[in-house]
């Protein structure tokens, strides 16, 4: 949050020039990315913002074994 805001941070998620352990993660398995929360929670180190993501029901996702 230090270093850019909330909005360029996801920007540079959705364009692949940066990667974040939670929503990288959910992207590759076929999350879609639906835009930025604002307040979402209590957690000064994201300045509150949270991610809307959907997995289309149609997607098939493996579940490890």
């Amino acid at each position: 949050k230090h270093e850019l805001s909330a909005q360029a941070y996801y920007d540079q998620l959705l364009a692949g020039t940066r990667t974040d352990p939670t929503v990288s993660a959910q992207l590759k398995i076929g999350f879609e990315p639906r835009g930025l929360i604002e307040n979402y929670l209590d957690d000064p180190v994201c300045a509150n913002y949270g991610v809307i993501l959907v997995l289309p029901a149609s997607r098939d996702v493996p579940f490890p074994q």
